[in-house]
């Protein structure tokens, strides 16, 4: 199905995608693929050819930490697919929790050649896109409020029950992001706090929800907590995924619980982007507009429900 932009679909990005969209006015970077099993901000980076730019250009940098060709699963993929087949790195071995001035690690390395792009790029801000597997709304990650980025998503997503215990919360969309060594990553940073004091770019992260579940279905968080476990034994290098999948398919059962669209998924991100874009300029960005009826080549936004549909 397709957004304002163009056609939305999943997919996994090719080995470097470094690219400029749009001509004129503010720029900011986003950043796809950040952990090796969150692939979802490639429905947005499907409807970019359409994209014109007037207001804004967009730069797409990544992938920032890609899988090993063979654990890149298919699409559509369901929760049980998704443990089986998902591939993750222990956390100190994640390029997102892995900048730090003198890079030793591959995970470091790749974090070091997430800031070499952006120090070539100077863009006015970043956005990093992630996928979560147990949300029913986005959310965000930041270091301050960025309320037209707030607003924009308020216009048409349900708020999120923000109830993290590794950080706190600066408004009802947005986590603070958090020190590394709260998740126990000693030897580097995360990213979002490193760039924005390390380089002065202002960094933003775009919480996509992975599945379409009910909100008051309680497999999700059983989901959830079995991936978060899964991660602390190791993830992929000795997590056991074989416990992990007979967790979240007993957890699921027989039901069958579908991705998010991929047009939905797109929809959030240019959502999100243009609050970033409200925040850098002075002028009203005309996409996704709250509150009123936001026309832009010949399709219109309008407030959903994160459906499979």
């Amino acid at each position: 199905m397709g957004t304002a932009f163009g056609e939305a679909r999943y997919s996994w990005p090719p080995a470097e995608l470094t690219e400029i969209h749009g001509q004129n006015g503010p720029l900011v970077a986003v950043g796809v693929l950040p952990h090796a099993n969150e692939p979802l901000g490639s429905a947005f980076t499907s409807t970019l050819p359409s994209y014109g730019g007037p207001h804004g250009r967009i730069a797409l940098i990544g992938p920032i930490d890609p899988p090993p060709a063979a654990r890149r699963f298919g699409f559509p993929v369901d929760p049980v697919g998704y443990a089986a087949a998902g591939y993750l790195q222990p956390l100190a071995d994640q390029a997102e929790f892995a900048h730090c001035r003198v890079p030793m690690t591959l995970a470091q390395m790749r974090a070091a050649r997430l800031r070499d792009q952006l120090e070539e790029l100077r863009p006015d801000a970043f956005v990093l896109l992630h996928n979560d597997v147990g949300a029913v709304s986005p959310y965000l990650y930041a270091n301050r409020v960025w309320p037209e980025v707030t607003a924009r998503l308020r216009a048409f997503c349900p708020p999120p029950v923000l109830g993290a215990t590794w950080t706190h919360v600066l408004d009802t969309f947005t986590y603070a992001f958090f020190p590394a060594s709260r998740i126990g990553v000693v030897q580097s940073e995360c990213a979002g706090k490193y760039i924005e004091e390390e380089l002065g770019i202002r960094t933003l992260t775009v919480e996509l929800p992975m599945f379409a579940w009910a909100t008051r279905d309680p497999a999700r968080h059983a989901v959830a907590k079995a991936m978060g476990e899964w991660i602390a034994r190791g993830a992929s290098h000795g997590g056991d995924t074989d416990r992990l999948v007979r967790e979240v398919s007993a957890a699921v059962g027989d039901r069958h619980v579908p991705m998010v669209s991929a047009q939905t998924s797109a929809r959030v991100v240019w959502a999100a982007l243009t609050g970033v874009f409200e925040t850098l300029t002075e002028d009203s960005w005309p996409y996704a507009a709250p509150n009123r009826d936001s026309r832009v080549g010949g399709a219109t936004w309008e407030k959903f429900t994160f459906t499979s549909s």
